[in-house]
């Protein structure tokens, strides 16, 4: 509720210095709900990644994240302060399992995130939700599109593996496999929303 009267208080001064059209109001409110959602996400996600010494490795899985994310879709909360908790979550989870998983382990549990993450993104990319749905052309492109990220990541990760670096690799995996299991909630979640319906 914040961030929507947030967007609706900017975009009507947007509007009444003749920045905006009235006939744009419902795009910019839109556009500017999103954004500041991101940012606090963000910026919150920092703070995390600060407090407990690892802003390298936290700014590392959202390079790799966001990308494979955004094409390959997966399950969108309905609020965002439902998103915030849930990524909030996802951070700390993060946070902890570096912290706790041992250096001999980083290099089986990175192979076998990849592996996973690889086959359920080849398989179902892009996965719609309900609160985020694609159309046909947009399937279409975020299919190429999001194999194409796939491809870079694997590439970045393979590369890593040789140069010794099996913490970063694991930080690349981690981050696909929270891309897989979103995805994997979401057509779930269609699944059973259209048994019942049925």
């Amino acid at each position: 509720m914040l961030l929507k009267r947030l967007s609706t208080k900017l975009t009507l001064e947007m509007i009444s210095s003749g920045l905006v059209k009235e006939e744009d109001r419902e795009v910019y409110e839109y556009g500017i709900e999103v954004v500041a959602a991101l940012l606090i996400n963000f910026l919150s996600s920092v703070v995390i990644f600060s407090v407990f010494g690892m802003l390298l490795e936290g700014l590392l899985f959202f390079a790799v994240f966001f990308p494979i994310r955004t094409y390959s879709g997966g399950h969108h909360m309905e609020s965002h302060l439902g998103c915030y908790i849930l990524s909030m979550a996802i951070m700390l989870i993060f946070v902890l399992c570096i912290r706790v998983i041992p250096e001999s382990g980083y290099l089986i549990i990175s192979l076998a995130f990849v592996a996973f993450s690889s086959l359920v993104v080849i398989l179902l990319s892009p996965v719609e939700d309900k609160n985020r749905p694609i159309d046909e052309v947009e399937r279409k492109v975020y299919r190429k599109k999001s194999l194409r990220v796939l491809a870079v990541e694997l590439l970045a990760f393979a590369g890593l593996l040789v140069l010794g670096q099996e913490r970063a690799a694991l930080i690349i995996s981690m981050a696909q496999a929270v891309t897989a299991v979103s995805m994997l909630f979401a057509l779930l979640s269609r699944i059973v929303n259209i048994r019942r319906k049925s």
